[in-house]
């Protein structure tokens, strides 16, 4: 996260970070939620390349240090990787044709864990499937992740490996909710009413970076302002300039169905 400040894990528990295992590079981080005591909500992007081989991947919960070492006992393997099967027919489809912008659409998956997680973690909040995040401009909302804290530049991009330092601690930053139309304005057709848009235009502003992919978006909904999954956290200007793109979310309302569906298998 740009311009972050470390977060309290108490109000994270439910995070968690995707650590993954050769043959995927060292540098590729993610997040994700826990949403149930066995599923983990993250982005399809973040794993779309090992969803037939879920030993290239573990989850740590509720960590507010990037150290495995201290999270050992909040380590689970992972069993199962559910990625949204339109997710992967527009990926394929993209590759084949070269289309001149990328679809966001669908970028969502859930990992199953090989055991219940137990210690010291929560679950948070899915939200209704009534729920129209760009609807609801007024919403307070936070993310959180393990991200770049620094704008990336073409020299961190070596030969498709992109070289950044994460922060060793969490962070997280205030996202204020942009409107679809507003949102439609700087990114263009490819903001569908499956995804919506956070962050502001101040060049001082915070914004989210290269490995906070598949982090929460978390809002507090109703009247009892609850603290709910909103979004997840899938893009935003490629260098994470700060003034330059809205964040882009998945819009979690949107797929309740798909999501409670797959978590009864």
């Amino acid at each position: 996260m740009i311009k972050g400040r470390d977060a309290d894990i108490s109000n994270w528990q439910f995070i968690t970070y995707l650590n993954f295992y050769q043959p995927i590079p060292k540098w590729k981080i993610c997040g994700g939620a826990l949403i149930a005591e066995n599923w983990v909500l993250t982005a399809a992007h973040c794993i779309e390349d090992i969803y037939m081989n879920p030993s290239f991947v573990s989850v740590t919960i509720g960590r507010a240090k990037r150290s495995l070492e201290e999270n050992r006992d909040r380590t689970y393997n992972v069993s199962k990787i559910i990625i949204h099967v339109k997710y992967l027919e527009l990926m394929a489809n993209y590759n084949a044709t070269n289309q001149e912008y990328f679809n966001w659409d669908y970028d969502i998956a859930l990992l199953k864990l090989n055991s219940p997680a137990t210690n010291d973690v929560a679950l948070i909040e899915l939200p209704s499937g009534s729920l129209n995040v760009s609807n609801e401009p007024s919403l307070r909302c936070t993310a959180a992740g393990w991200g770049s804290q620094h704008e990336l530049s073409n020299a961190s991009i070596n030969g498709g490996r992109i070289e950044y330092t994460p922060p060793e601690n969490l962070q997280e930053i205030d996202v204020p909710i942009v409107t679809k139309a507003h949102c439609r304005k700087f990114h263009g057709k490819e903001i569908s009413d499956l995804v919506f848009c956070g962050g502001d235009h101040n060049q001082d502003t915070m914004t989210s970076c290269l490995g906070d992919s598949g982090s929460p978006l978390i809002c507090k909904i109703g009247p009892c302002k609850k603290p709910t999954i909103a979004g997840i956290v899938i893009g935003g200007d490629y260098f994470c300039r700060t003034g330059n793109q809205y964040m882009l979310f998945t819009e979690v309302s949107k797929y309740i169905t798909w999501v409670e569906s797959h978590m009864k298998e």
